[in-house]
């Protein structure tokens, strides 16, 4: 009886089960991390794409998600580099200014 209502289910019901397992466990994964929600997207974005179509799809999916991986990390290094910049600039003007007062 059990493996008759397991083949009763459809691929449909299957992949929403998956999909919003993977959501429950996305959702405990951001509560334990320092991840922003923008980042949260793409780990939300892969329980879409795996386990849902045929392997070739899966494939396409993976790559494109792992080159918009790569592209946010750009941006990321990016900004993080100009942050950089701005603190070493903050730092710089702040010791000339302390030195100025103390003179």
């Amino acid at each position: 009886m059990e493996a008759q209502q397991r083949q009763a289910y459809s691929y449909t019901e299957v992949a929403a089960d998956f999909d919003q397992i993977w959501i429950e466990h996305a959702d405990k994964l951001y509560e334990s991390s320092g991840l922003k929600q923008e980042d949260m997207e793409y780990i939300y974005n892969l329980g879409q794409t795996i386990g849902y179509l045929d392997v070739q799809a899966q494939e396409e999916g993976l790559a494109l998600l792992q080159a918009d991986l790569g592209r946010h990390i750009r941006e990321l290094e990016a900004e993080a580099k100009d942050r950089m910049r701005l603190s070493l600039v903050v730092g710089s003007v702040a010791g000339v200014l302390l030195i100025i007062i103390l003179i």
